[in-house]
């Protein structure tokens, strides 16, 4: 893979519609392929539709097809499933040590869904594709919208028909999530020929992004972006983080199934506040380290405290490590990492 360093990250064309009906197949037990993560980024449009992006990662030996995915979406204060539905990453066939984007989306769901888990339930080995397809970056703008032009070159004597080129951008956490994937579609590319692409979009919460590209019979190399670290802001203070449910609050809590209120004492005082702040709570299995829930809140900033908060739905009994992150519009952290608190569930 080869790695290049840019200020930027960025944009798309279009958006690739979810797969909701698929018959699932048993996955195979000798291939490892996986999400990066079981709680993906979601968002929800203004017409209730929920999409869910992510990555799945193809740890076997070697190069896999016929991936389907499974999303299931829970209902705020509600630990039980309300709707399962299917899907297939962008790549379809993925090398070994590779990975692949993918999006679902879940038309009239928006109002019912507080928490997304995916998870892969069928895949198959295959031929790897030749490597004969090169990205060349062109053109990078950064600024309140990225700009990105480049090319996808066939060095291949024959034709790459129905070649694609796809870009995936990550946020900040460690491991990094999706948290928006985009298409444009090439067509075919003849034999040593190569056709241009041009993305645009808004910055966003997006911290790097890979490019790839593929066609019927060909795969590319990925292509690695990534924004330059920035300075921490001053003037915002995380002060603590507490956590209740309707038994009460603290660091021990009775599991009974109901979701629970994270909530975080926050101070903003200065003149060189951003407008608005990105306030995350990340959650671990303290004995595993396994990131059990991720989500965030958009909250506008004026001088003086706020108490920011998400709810989660814990999946079993144990002792957990809950995570605050504070970051600007563009993921640039507010405060310094370590802000934490233990909490167990008994």
């Amino acid at each position: 893979m080869r790695i290049l360093l840019a200020i930027l990250i960025a944009a798309s064309v279009s958006i690739p519609p979810a797969v909701i009906a698929a018959q699932p197949i048993d996955t195979l037990p000798s291939l490892s392929v996986m999400p990066t993560t079981e709680y993906p980024f979601f968002h929800i449009t203004d017409e209730k539709t929920v999409i869910i992006v992510g990555e799945i990662r193809n740890d076997n030996e070697a190069p896999v097809t016929d991936i389907l995915l499974s999303a299931t979406l829970y209902a705020p204060d509600d630990p039980t499933a309300t709707r399962t539905v299917t899907g297939y990453p962008l790549l379809d066939v993925i090398p070994p040590g590779e990975g692949s984007p993918y999006v679902i989306q879940v038309e009239e769901a928006g109002d019912s869904t507080a928490q997304v888990r995916v998870n892969v339930i069928g895949i198959a080995p295959t031929v790897s594709k030749p490597d004969l397809l090169d990205i060349r970056i062109d053109r990078t703008i950064l600024s309140e919208w990225i700009h990105l032009e480049g090319a996808v070159i066939n060095e291949d004597d024959s034709a790459a028909e129905n070649t694609s080129v796809h870009i995936a951008l990550y946020d900040p956490f460690t491991p990094p999530r999706v948290v928006g994937v985009h298409t444009a579609a090439l067509g075919d590319i003849e034999g040593s020929g190569e056709a241009g692409f041009r993305f645009s979009v808004p910055h966003g919460m997006g911290y790097s992004m890979v490019i790839f590209a593929d066609s019927d019979e060909h795969i590319a190399d990925t292509v690695e972006l990534e924004l330059p670290r920035r300075p921490l802001s001053e003037g915002v203070t995380v002060h603590y983080t507490e956590a209740s449910n309707g038994a009460g609050e603290g660091t021990s809590l009775p599991f009974d199934g109901s979701e629970i209120l994270i909530e975080s004492l926050i101070s903003a005082y200065g003149d060189a506040l951003p407008s608005e702040y990105q306030y995350y709570v990340q959650i671990r299995d303290a004995e595993t380290a396994s990131v059990e829930f991720i989500e965030g809140q958009q909250v506008d900033v004026r001088p003086g405290f706020q108490s920011p908060s998400v709810t989660w739905i814990p999946p079993n009994p144990g002792t957990y490590t809950v995570e605050i992150f504070v970051w600007d519009r563009y993921g640039a952290p507010l405060v310094p990492a370590g802000n934490t608190v233990t909490i167990t569930l008994t």
